[in-house]
């Protein structure tokens, strides 16, 4: 809401869901919703930035290549990202398979449980009626072995696992 988006344009920006369609020249789009894999499908194929989009085994879509494991902590394997009921714990783990030092979070606040963190979405939320913020504490034990440093910039953020710092700051990352 009003932060301009330009400024992260040197940086490398994981995009998620609706997000990559706002943030066009990210490096990536990643998803876990296979009905926004679905209805969205025609769109994502005409985003230019990689595609990061996981289903669970049995429940493949043509558009995902990535295979979805509801497991806490981060999967370390190419191909296969763990997410506890969201796009953005999966973006995380796509960010630490590339090999990230340092993680910005933006829009991580999930304070609205059970609800779509964007507005257009006309399907249920599904799983995101049950999604603990807490999930993300199971990433601290690989994130801090591997060095790599998570700053949420929502302040008011139901994720509690890193540090938090207001969205004014984050230009002090890039």
């Amino acid at each position: 809401k009003g932060f301009d988006f330009s400024v992260l344009r040197s940086s490398y920006v994981l995009a998620v869901n609706d997000a990559c369609f706002a943030l066009r020249w990210a490096a990536g789009v990643v998803s876990i919703d296979r009905t926004w894999i679905s209805q969205r499908a025609r769109e994502v194929h005409l985003f230019a930035g990689r595609k990061f989009l996981g289903t669970r085994e049995g429940l493949e879509h043509p558009a995902a290549s990535w295979l979805l494991k509801s497991e806490p902590g981060l999967s370390e394997q190419w191909g296969v990202m763990h997410a506890v009921g969201t796009s953005g714990y999966a973006a995380l783990n796509i960010a630490y398979l590339i090999g990230a030092r340092f993680v910005g979070l933006l829009g991580f606040d999930y304070t609205q449980p059970g609800q779509h963190w964007f507005p257009n979405y006309a399907w249920p939320s599904g799983s995101a009626a049950l999604f603990d913020p807490h999930g993300f504490d199971s990433t601290l034990p690989q994130l801090h072995r591997r060095g790599v440093r998570v700053l949420n910039f929502s302040t008011d953020s139901a994720v509690t696992a890193f540090e938090r710092r207001p969205l004014e700051d984050v230009c002090d990352f890039c």
